[in-house]
This record gives structure tokens, C-alpha cells and sequence, in this order.
């Protein structure tokens, strides 16, 4: 593959996942908002520790591409996982929170998880 066809496949990319998951105008399947964006803050705060902290991590001494699939699983999961600490856990401990129902379990967490998976090995696919 060529190098414009690898960047017209990533660009293409990215704004169809921009379009599904980000865009407030859009918000295709109900994720859009500070909660989206936090998940976001944190996966690519996780790859960036496991990327140069951790020159990694354990994933490095796998083949590929089952080590990049599992970085890309670790970071993703760090990302929800901090996110749904923060706002469900510690955001819970102040009174001045309204609580409402949590996002992650009111039908919006499984689609955005399974998109983001799917782009992830289709674009690990094309590499």
C-alpha cells in the first residue's frame, strides 16, 4: 500500500470516528460530551506512560500483531477504567454532585466500546 493510500485510510478514519463518537452536532450514538472526551484524555495519557515510561510495556516482547492488539486493549481499558473512577467513584463523594444515571450502564457504554475496538483492528489490519 502506498503512503497516500495509508494516509487517505487513516484520515478517513478518523473523521468517521470523529462523526460516530465526538461530534456534538452529530453525537451519532449518544457518547458525545465531557464523558467521550475524558475517555479520550485518558487513553492517550495511558499510551503515552506505556509508550515511553514503560518503553511498551510487557507487549513489546510479543508478536505482532497480538502485542499491538493488547497495548491498544491495556490503553483503552485504563482510559474507561479512569474515567469510570473518576466520575463514578470519586465524583460520588461530593455532595454537590447530582447523581443521574450512570453513563456507563444506561445502553451507550457497549456501542462505544465495540466501535472503537472494531477501529482499532481494522486499522491495526491495515498496517
Amino acid at each position: 500500500m502506498t503512503p497516500v493510500g495509508v494516509v487517505t485510510g487513516i484520515l478517513v478514519l478518523a473523521v468517521a470516528g470523529w462523526w460516530l463518537l465526538g461530534d456534538p452536532r452529530w453525537d451519532v450514538l449518544g457518547v458525545a460530551g465531557p464523558v467521550f472526551s475524558a475517555v479520550v484524555l485518558w487513553t492517550l495519557l495511558s499510551t503515552v506512560v506505556t509508550g515511553f515510561a514503560f518503553a511498551g510495556g510487557p507487549f513489546t516482547r510479543m508478536a505482532q500483531p497480538l502485542g499491538g492488539l493488547l497495548t491498544v486493549a491495556l490503553n483503552l481499558t485504563v482510559g474507561v477504567a479512569v474515567t469510570l473512577l473518576l466520575t463514578q467513584v470519586v465524583g460520588s463523594w461530593d455532595p454537590a454532585v447530582e447523581r443521574r444515571s450512570s453513563w456507563a450502564w444506561d445502553g451507550r457504554f457497549a456501542p462505544f466500546i465495540v466501535v472503537m475496538v472494531v477501529a482499532v483492528v481494522a486499522g491495526l489490519a491495515r498496517s
